[in-house]
């Protein structure tokens, strides 16, 4: 069985940032089968992102596992609410 990689992606933190506002992990995205890249900025003073690269390390079982796992969902619900108005039964057929 072949694993489905739709609307899912994956990122691995970056060893060597050449400026500050350049990404903290990259990796890629699919979204409805189409192949994106993937830049992770982690919004945290450069003390905080450093123990938290530092906590990813340690707690990781397999060092070739991505540091971040990414799935896409769509905002829009599955399917529509049922109309239970066409379902209602008729009242005017019933003997009371």
């Amino acid at each position: 069985m072949q694993y489905d990689n739709t609307n899912k992606g994956a990122a691995w933190m970056v060893d060597h940032k050449q400026e500050e506002w350049h990404a903290d992990a990259k990796g890629s995205q699919n979204v409805e089968g189409n192949e994106f890249w993937l830049d992770v900025k982690i919004n945290v003073t450069p003390d905080v992102a450093s123990r938290i690269t530092k906590m990813i390390q340690e707690n990781k079982e397999n060092p070739k596992a991505p540091d971040f796992k990414v799935t896409v969902r769509s905002k829009q619900p599955k399917s529509q609410p049922k109309d239970y108005a066409d379902k209602a039964p008729d009242l005017d057929a019933m003997p009371f």
